[in-house]
């Protein structure tokens, strides 16, 4: 993501309130993904 470098589109960013954009890690999925992993171990452990 390259939005927010220029010093024009900082002041945009500025007056939203928000910051320059960041990759993302998808790392606020990890709990879902345990979670989903956790359901999943407990079906087989009834079975």
């Amino acid at each position: 993501m390259n939005y927010g470098k220029t010093p024009e589109e900082k002041a945009v960013l500025e007056r939203l309130g928000w910051a320059p954009f960041r990759a993302s890690s998808d790392l606020q999925l990890v709990p879902i993904r345990q979670l989903a992993l956790f359901k999943e171990m407990q079906g087989r452990e009834k079975q």
